[in-house]
């Protein structure tokens, strides 16, 4: 017999999984944009590039 907090725990279970995924690509999204900050900041910083 299935219990009452069945369809309770399935639903926790997919959103904890969305969150994790959500999570996953934020964090992936925000290395990103640090790693490219810092890329520009020391391709600036050294002068490789911009304005001849």
């Amino acid at each position: 017999m299935k219990s009452p907090f069945d369809a309770a725990n399935r639903r926790r279970q997919r959103d904890e999984l969305l969150h994790e995924i959500a999570t996953g690509l934020w964090l992936t999204g925000a290395a990103l944009g640090w790693a490219i900050l810092i890329s520009e900041g020391l391709r600036l910083f050294l002068g490789f590039g911009g304005q001849p």
